[in-house]
């Protein structure tokens, strides 16, 4: 009895995702044809995503989403060469924004904990070096 209710339970709750799905697929198409896409075609991925690709005047762009949460998992466009453009909404003045290992996040380095300034003397703030510049630690004797 148990089992069945759980089965109950899992078919009901999956029955609101089915309608949320078709809502996302077709707003990104009625999206699309607003922006000017002539040709707007919806298919499937070998993995079940939703595919939807778009054609305009020396414009193709394709999107893939995950059908399960609405998440887009790619959005490209190319032109009539092939080459990739650039999304609405890029700035290339955020280039100016990254931090020094340009991910524009924090973390600098990565966190191994040294500046990496090429010296490795003292500079790892972890303190198991002598300082001494011999890698080791200890007093630097003839081992």
């Amino acid at each position: 009895m148990r089992a069945m209710l759980l089965a109950l339970a899992l078919a009901l709750s999956a029955i609101p995702a089915a309608p949320a799905k078709a809502d996302v697929v077709s707003a990104w198409s009625q999206q699309l044809r607003i922006d000017g896409y002539e040709k707007v075609v919806v298919t499937r991925t070998w993995l079940g995503r939703v595919r939807i690709i778009a054609e305009k005047t020396g414009v193709t762009r394709e999107i893939i989403i995950n059908p399960r949460t609405g998440e887009v998992l790619r959005d490209y466009s190319r032109d009539e060469k092939g080459r990739l453009r650039l999304p609405l909404g890029f700035d290339p003045e955020m280039e100016n924004e990254l931090d020094d290992d340009g991910d524009a996040r924090g973390g600098g380095d990565g966190g191994s904990g040294d500046d990496d300034d090429g010296d490795d003397d003292s500079d790892d703030s972890d303190g198991d070096g002598d300082g001494d510049g011999d890698g080791g630690g200890g007093d630097g004797g003839d081992d």
